[in-house]
C-alpha cells in the first residue's frame, strides 16, 4: 500500500477553505493539512515532529505572506503553487 499524497493548504478565507475540505475528502490516498496564514505554514513546515507535505498550495493574497524565515531555522526546499 502507498503512502497518501500529502498536501498542505494555506488559506485565511473559511468558505474556501471548507470547500477546498469537501473536496478533497472525496479524493482517496490525500491528506490535506490546512493552514489559515503564513505563520500556520511556517509552523507546520518547521515542526520537527511533523512529516512534510509532498505539495503546497498558498492564497496567493493571505495575510501575514511576509513572513520570513531567519538563520535558526532549518532549510527546506518545496515548490509552492499560488492561488489568485
Amino acid at each position: 500500500m502507498r503512502s497518501p499524497l500529502r498536501l498542505l493548504l494555506a488559506d485565511d478565507n473559511l468558505p474556501d477553505r471548507l470547500l477546498a475540505e469537501t473536496a478533497f475528502e472525496t479524493i482517496d490516498d490525500v491528506q490535506v493539512t490546512f493552514c489559515e496564514d503564513g505563520r500556520g505554514v511556517l509552523q507546520t513546515l518547521l515542526d520537527p515532529d511533523a512529516i512534510p507535505p509532498h505539495v503546497i498550495v498558498l492564497d496567493l493574497n493571505i495575510d501575514r505572506k511576509s513572513t520570513r524565515l531567519n538563520s535558526s531555522h532549518r532549510c527546506i526546499s518545496y515548490a509552492v503553487f499560488c492561488l489568485k
